[in-house]
C-alpha cells in the first residue's frame, strides 16, 4: 500500500517497482502509474544487472516513513484484481452473508532463521472462534495434515481447490 504514498510524492519523477515475476501482472494492474518490472537479482544467469535509476530504496523499508500509526493504512483495497478472476471466484465461492478470509500459515523456504518467523497453526487458534467467515485455503504444498486437523480441532472447513496454483498464479490467489 506504501507503493501509493510514494507515487504521490511530487519530487519523484519515474518510480520503478522490481518484483517476483509471479506478482508483475498484479502489481502493473494495481500501480499503472510505476514501471514494474522482474527483480534482476532474483535471476540465475552472470547478465550485468540493470542500474537505470538514480536511488534504491527495499519496499519492506517505506512503511517506516509511511506508516506511523494504524491510521495511516489505507482503508480501500489497493490491489486490483483482474475481471477474469474476479467473476471466476464469484461463480466458485458460497453466496452467503459472511467475510471471506483467505489464511496461510508457512513458507516453502525453510531453514532456523526464517522458522522463527513462521506461525504454527495453533497460534491462529483465536482466529478462528470469530463466527460468520468462509475460510478459504491460500497455503501452498502439500497441507492436507493442517486442514484436516483444523477441520476436527476447531470445526472450520477451508475450502481448497486443487486446480488453483497457489504457488505461483497471484493473480488467482489476491483474487
Amino acid at each position: 500500500s506504501v507503493l501509493n504514498d510514494l507515487k504521490n510524492k511530487r519530487e519523484l519523477r519515474k518510480i520503478i517497482f522490481e518484483t517476483d515475476p509471479r506478482l508483475i501482472k498484479l502489481m502493473q494492474r494495481s500501480f499503472p502509474e510505476i514501471h514494474v518490472r522482474k527483480n534482476p537479482r532474483l535471476k540465475k544467469d552472470k547478465t550485468p544487472y540493470i542500474t537505470d535509476y538514480t536511488h534504491h530504496i527495499p519496499a519492506g523499508t517505506l512503511p517506516y516513513f509511511f506508516r506511523q500509526d494504524f491510521s495511516d493504512f489505507p482503508s480501500e483495497p489497493y490491489l486490483k484484481v483482474s475481471a477474469k478472476w474476479l467473476e471466476f471466484w464469484k461463480e466458485r465461492l458460497p453466496k452467503k452473508e459472511k467475510k471471506i478470509v483467505g489464511i496461510a500459515w508457512k513458507s516453502g523456504v525453510r531453514n532456523a532463521y526464517r522458522d522463527k518467523y513462521l506461525m504454527d497453526i495453533e497460534q491462529f487458534a483465536p482466529i478462528f472462534e470469530v463466527e460468520n467467515i468462509i475460510w478459504v485455503n491460500l497455503q501452498y504444498g502439500d497441507c492436507s495434515n493442517e486442514i484436516e486437523y483444523i477441520r476436527e480441532r476447531y470445526g472450520k472447513d477451508l475450502l481448497t481447490w486443487e486446480d488453483i496454483n497457489l504457488k505461483d498464479d497471484f493473480d488467482a490467489v489476491a483474487s
